[in-house]
């Protein structure tokens, strides 16, 4: 009935998946008749913050947020959103467990898709030495982070569903900050420094293994089998080429969008409330 204006405050569009999310769902939602607005926080949480507060005064319509960590850091903000009659939908990351005024959350069953990765480490383990046995080393984000800590769980807890006595030690567990390649690299780079062997290298977002890619072929070490979750193209790619990368728990960062911007757009039109919030 109206040309709505849509904001869309990406966490950060530094690697081709995330770019993927904003940009196609802008797309999407365009294809509709409305607008779309995206903004880049790239990781940092008082631009996010700046950039929520800059389109409330823009009076949008609505917002889609991928929150910056940690996500309570955003919940004033958000307030203020809702104070203003804008509905937010959060999309891959949650909000603060302790914030509430929002449409919706569009995110993946990440503890599945950490569990698939595992099931898989271990039955390569499994192949090559009979028993789920040697060493690991986890790349991921930031501490604390909710989400990475579902895929996390989930990981080991798929190792144990193919042998529960298995005898993985993780061994290295390094936080990269940002969700990179260049985060992967210098992670990597630590990582070959402190240990002359690792069975598996398990990364929690597919750039990180890009860029981990790269550290262990230059340093001539090729013995991993390396998996991750995302679903990031180059990360495919690297599979099909028959690299250390070997296993990718793939997510739709633009079904997700697409989802997000049906989920507001029913409701400025319609003023439908999801049955399901999360």
């Amino acid at each position: 009935s109206k040309e709505y204006t849509i904001a869309y405050v990406a966490g950060n569009m530094a690697s081709a998946y995330f770019y993927a999310g904003p940009t196609e769902t802008k797309a999407y939602i365009e294809s509709l008749g409305a607008k779309c607005l995206v903004s880049d926080a790239d990781a940092d949480l008082a631009t996010q913050v700046n950039q929520i507060e800059n389109f409330i005064t823009q009076k949008v319509d609505a917002i889609i947020i991928n929150v910056v960590d940690p996500p309570s850091g955003v919940s004033e903000a958000l307030q203020k959103a809702a104070d203003a009659g804008i509905p937010v939908v959060a999309v891959d990351s949650a909000l603060a467990d302790d914030f509430h005024n929002y449409l919706a959350f569009v995110g993946s069953d990440n503890y599945a898709l950490g569990f698939s990765c595992g099931v898989n480490a271990a039955n390569y383990l499994m192949e090559q030495k009979g028993e789920v046995a040697g060493t690991c080393c986890v790349f991921d984000g930031v501490e604390g982070n909710a989400v990475a800590q579902l895929i996390y769980d989930g990981f080991w807890d798929g190792v144990a569903s193919v042998q529960a006595d298995h005898k993985l030690e993780e061994v290295s567990h390094l936080y990269g900050g940002a969700w990179t390649e260049e985060a992967g690299l210098q992670m990597a780079e630590d990582m070959l420094v402190a240990n002359e062997y690792i069975d598996i290298m398990f990364a929690i977002s597919d750039p990180f293994l890009i860029g981990a890619l790269t550290a262990c072929e230059r340093a001539g070490r090729d013995e991993m089998y390396m998996c991750g979750r995302d679903g990031d193209k180059a990360a495919l790619k690297a599979i099909k080429d028959g690299t250390n990368i070997k296993f990718i728990a793939g997510q739709d960062p633009v079904g997700m969008g697409m989802i997000s911007a049906d989920l507001v757009l029913s409701y400025l039109e319609n003023g439908t409330v999801p049955e399901n919030r999360i």
